[in-house]
């Protein structure tokens, strides 16, 4: 869409569109939260994607299957209107076990809710609850050193700040 926004924009010569910029752009592109894998001392990764939805998930996982044959920890979590079975059905054949995160927000679901959902798809898949980020982490990674967070762009926010804290100005 930028790259479209530009074209027009150069076609009326409002704006001058070298092929070099078009080229370093596109090949620089950052969208944090999505794909987006932290590499860790100790040789621990973290995979963030929001995946918030079916096809979201599907896509994950088959990033996740195709890049990650020792299946990751999940850490999930997500609003309590979003399809959690379609979801979590995606996401716990490439997957090992669950953590389950405790957000912030007032619309998410809560974990003893997921619970059951996990337990309806896999009944021997290993769930544990966190109560927030920092806490999943650690609880994750006491399973394995890959770790995968998903199902939330909040959740996967709270994380991101768990592994990168900044400053909030008021």
């Amino acid at each position: 869409v930028a790259y479209r926004v530009l074209e027009y924009l150069a076609v009326r010569g409002s704006v001058a569109l070298p092929a070099t910029a078009v080229r370093d752009g596109l090949t620089s592109a950052t969208w944090p939260g999505r794909l987006e894998t932290f590499t860790l001392d100790g040789g621990r990764t973290v995979t963030l994607d929001a995946a918030h939805n079916p096809h979201g998930a599907s896509a994950l996982a088959a990033h996740l299957q195709r890049w990650f044959p020792p299946r990751p920890v999940l850490i999930f979590a997500a609003m309590a209107d979003k399809d959690l079975t379609g979801m979590l059905r995606a996401l716990l054949p490439v997957t090992g076990p669950v953590v389950l995160q405790t957000m912030t927000s007032p619309r998410a679901a809560r974990p003893d809710l997921i619970r059951d959902v996990v337990a309806a798809l896999d009944p021997q898949r290993e769930v544990l609850v966190a109560e927030d980020a920092p806490a999943a982490l650690a609880l994750a990674w006491t399973r394995s050193p890959a770790v995968v967070a998903a199902g939330s762009i909040v959740l996967v926010g709270e994380v991101r700040d768990a592994l990168t804290p900044r400053a909030i100005l008021r």
